[in-house]
């Protein structure tokens, strides 16, 4: 993909500033073997990051494989930026991820787990709300398991407030609202692009830019449904 318009040119600018906000955050580098084999859809050595020990990044014998149904949440800043995370994914070959909080469900109420992960990945307080969007499966034909995608409005967050599992590094991030398609698809684009910075980026973005665009058009919201959907 050639990168000629000016926007084209801010998107890949914005995911080059990520790559470089990485240290600032003491993310460390992981050269490990167990990474160039292991998938995401089998047990593998967990490899996680310990602030303890000065930064330094080692194995445990947690497996990072979680069975289950999994709950996402799109949600929007009070100036109406969409709220992204930067985060740590040894078990895949982009080491670092651009995802949506997001979580396992657990006790299946994946409600209750999309606002626990506004509250843990975000650093998120004060009354929080979501709204569903839509069900979808994880694998289609491959799993039983569900994927639930929430909306929600008016998030504040405090990465010193974040609550995370020992082996989570989470960077929060911001893109305005006319940016997040294209800026989601250029990671997409670029993936086998030697030149662009290894960052990947979880497709079911995508999938959450549609649904949420659907649920403020019905809501009469339709300035910003029509920003969510610009490319």
């Amino acid at each position: 993909m050639n990168f000629t318009s000016e926007r084209e040119q801010h998107i890949l600018a914005v995911v080059s500033s990520l790559e470089t906000r990485i240290p600032e955050f003491g993310y460390s580098v992981i050269t490990d073997d167990v990474l160039q084999t292991a998938s995401k859809w089998r047990p593998v050595r967990q490899v996680v990051y310990d602030a303890t020990l000065g930064g330094r990044v080692q194995r445990s014998d947690r497996s990072i494989l979680k069975d289950g149904d999994g709950s996402y949440v799109f949600a929007l800043t009070p100036q109406g930026n969409v709220i992204l995370l930067l985060q740590l994914r040894p078990g895949l070959e982009r080491l670092y991820q651009v995802e949506l909080p997001a979580d396992s469900v657990e006790n299946g109420k994946p409600m209750i787990n999309a606002l626990q992960e506004l509250k843990d990945e975000l650093g998120a307080s004060g009354k929080l709300s979501v709204v569903q969007l839509g069900i979808g499966p994880v694998l289609a034909g491959r799993s039983p398991q569900e994927t639930y995608f929430y909306f929600a409005d008016g998030i504040e967050f405090d990465v010193s407030q974040q609550k995370l599992d020992r082996g989570e590094l989470i960077i929060p991030f911001t893109i305005p609202i006319d940016e997040v398609l294209l800026f989601t698809s250029t990671i997409m684009q670029n993936r086998l692009n030697p030149e662009f910075p290894r960052i990947g980026v979880d497709p079911k973005i995508t999938t959450a830019i549609v649904l949420a665009a659907q649920h403020l058009n019905t809501q009469g919201d339709f300035e910003r449904a029509r920003k969510l959907m610009m490319f």
